[in-house]
């Protein structure tokens, strides 16, 4: 409202006063109101963010717990089922079973406590009608006769030492007798001929030539020499069949038994259930329980080869693959302490935590006392006087491409001296029960080049044997002890064993012996612990082997 000049007593100037201080009275309430609306609002959204908050961390705590109780009831249940698995085996083991390998094993085993381990075998061998008596009751006999063999070389060795002695003795009075002669007829020819005395002391000089001297030695070595090239030349008839051209130097013949058993995976994929892998196993029951069943087998024979497939390393450098094995170092024990003496490494999982990984399972396995061979190392290993030559080969990625790589090693243990030549290869494909052609190229090229056993496996199943010229060539032995699976999709494998007798003639091919054998001693699961089969399944997997092997 204007103000009004005009009124005398000012009282219009009054009410402009009034009315001006109430709009401002108005205003600010109306700005106080608003800023309490938005101090209001504020701080309700405050509170809604506060709630939701509040709200996303107990749905977090009730998430953790609840993931700790999920948890702690998985643990709970592996303890359980740990626990349950002890009850049922602890059960097996007091049960008695007439019939049936697996019972005999697991009762005696539980009487380990009652009765001395020797005793034990004794008694297993004479009630036993087991696939392996005969091995054992050989292996008996072979010990005597190795004792036996022992006493008579050590009486010859006495023999000789004093015919050494007698021969030495005379020899030197022969020498000593020819020098008095010497100088009487040099005296007397000085006095009657002159200087045709030193012609005739020259004359009468005893010969180098005789039986100990330098040039005797040259005579006997190039009469060995010409021996070992004979022997070369004229083979044994199983030897001149499969090319192999060597020579023997053993003038008298000496005999041993081979074993041959599968793929080995002693560890886990860290991606499996560790509750039922081979790792628990190993804390539950130590290093002897894996090989128990057939340990005594293994003891019976002159030289125990297998093929390992993992890794024994602490290495977490995983390679991209689908599946990658490794186990503790320690692992090493489950083949050493059960008498495998040697291994192949060449396969698909030796490299499955990098090249160290690799590194680690040949020091891990050398450390334990087991020789390691494969890809371009080969070994040599005497055994009973009879250098055995070793050569592994990983023919998968590459297939025939890797001849080179076997003609080059059988090469090394042929310059090496070699006795005896062993070829494993890792080849094939995986559940497949016939050989492929690589397959069967490669094993005749080994025998061709001079191998006198050639043995595979990679194929997770058993496939057939084959004779080519003399030569045994088993395709596939299948799984032995293997971590790799808790369900294999086949379970039967086999234990392979041959005799070999070494002369100066060569090499003799002698007796096999195939003992039939599960990967488990469990029929509804892999418990990792390999046994021999008697009764109808010793028959039926000997039956399933002689179809395969008509097959090839």
């Amino acid at each position: 409202m204007p103000r009004n000049t005009d009124d005398p007593n000012g009282k219009k100037s009054q009410s402009f006063k009034e009315f001006s201080a109430q709009r401002r009275q108005a205003r600010s309430a109306t700005v106080d109101d608003a800023r309490r609306q938005r101090r209001e609002q504020r701080e309700q959204e405050e509170r809604e963010k506060q709630e939701v908050k509040a709200r996303r961390e107990a749905a977090a705590e009730r998430r953790e717990s609840a993931a700790r109780e999920r948890a702690a009831a998985s643990a709970e249940k592996k303890v359980v089922t740990a626990q349950k698995r002890e009850a049922a085996a602890q059960q097996r083991r007091q049960e008695t079973r007439p019939s049936g390998m697996k019972g005999r094993l697991l009762n005696q085993r539980a009487n380990m406590d009652a009765r001395e381990k020797g005793e034990i075998r004794e008694e297993r061998i004479r009630r036993n009608p087991s696939p392996y008596r005969g091995s054992a009751q050989k292996a008996s006999e072979t010990e005597t006769r190795r004792k036996r063999l022992y006493l008579i070389g050590a009486s010859a060795a006495a023999m000789a030492v004093l015919i050494i002695f007698v021969f030495g003795a005379s020899r030197i009075g022969y020498i000593l007798n020819q020098k008095k002669q010497a100088v009487t007829h040099t005296s007397a020819a000085v006095s009657q001929e002159g200087n045709k005395a030193e012609t005739k002391t020259e004359t009468a000089k005893p010969a180098v030539g005789k039986p100990g001297g330098s040039a005797a030695k040259s005579a006997l070595s190039m009469s060995t020499s010409q021996q070992g090239s004979a022997a070369a030349a004229t083979p044994a008839p199983d030897q001149a069949q499969s090319g192999a051209a060597r020579s023997y130097s053993k003038d008298t013949p000496t005999t041993i038994k081979l074993t041959c058993f599968g793929d080995n995976t002693l560890g886990t994929d860290e991606n499996f259930d560790y509750s039922t892998s081979l790792n628990t196993y190993y804390e539950m029951y130590g290093a002897d329980y894996f090989l128990e069943n057939v340990r005594d087998i293994f003891e019976a024979d002159d030289l125990t080869i297998t093929n390992f497939e993992g890794t024994l390393t602490y290495s977490e450098d995983r390679e991209d693959k689908l599946f990658a094995f490794k186990g503790d170092p320690e692992f090493a024990h489950i083949l050493s302490d059960s008498s495998v003496e040697t291994c192949n490494t060449a396969n698909n999982h030796s490299h499955d935590y990098g090249e160290q990984s690799y590194t680690d399972t040949l020091k891990n396995l050398k450390a334990v006392g087991i020789v390691p061979f494969g890809y371009d190392e080969v070994a040599f290993i005497d055994v009973k006087g009879i250098k055995v030559g070793l050569l592994g080969i990983y023919e998968l990625d590459d297939h025939l491409a890797r001849e080179p790589q076997l003609r080059a090693n059988m090469q090394k243990l042929k310059d090496g001296g070699a006795d005896l030549i062993v070829a494993v290869f890792h080849w094939g494909n995986e559940l497949e029960y016939e050989p492929d052609s690589n397959e069967r190229y490669l094993g005749h090229l080994a025998v061709d080049l001079g191998a006198d056993l050639v043995w595979g496996s990679h194929s997770h199943c058993l496939q057939g044997i084959e004779t080519y010229k003399g030569v045994q060539i088993l395709y596939s032995l299948a799984n032995f002890c293997f971590g790799g699976n808790t369900h294999p999709t086949d379970m039967d494998t086999m234990i392979f064993q041959q005799e070999f007798t070494v002369s100066k003639d060569g090499v003799t091919r002698g007796e096999t012996t195939i003992i039939p054998a599960c990967v488990s001693s469990d029929w509804d699961y892999n418990d990792y612990r390999p046994t021999p089969m008697e009764g109808e399944e010793y028959d039926r997997i000997m039956n399933k082997i002689e179809e395969l092997s008509a097959l090839i």
